[in-house]
């Protein structure tokens, strides 16, 4: 997923620092898919003109 926004929209995420983190939600009955960064970054997407700063991205 990473390396598509970097790909599609120009982006600048360092995809050596991002850990693939999967969990059973008993409440919501689902499992959850995140990848967590290992240190906060700030991402820059410049097809997108759309900046980000964090450590979580929750995808599903």
């Amino acid at each position: 997923m990473l390396r598509h926004l970097n790909v599609r929209f120009d982006g600048d995420f360092d995809l050596e620092q991002f850990a693939h983190k999967a969990f059973y939600n008993p409440l919501a009955h689902q499992i959850e898919m995140h990848l967590c960064s290992l240190r906060t970054q700030t991402v820059v997407l410049q097809a997108l003109a759309a900046q980000s700063r964090g450590s979580l991205l929750w995808s599903f």
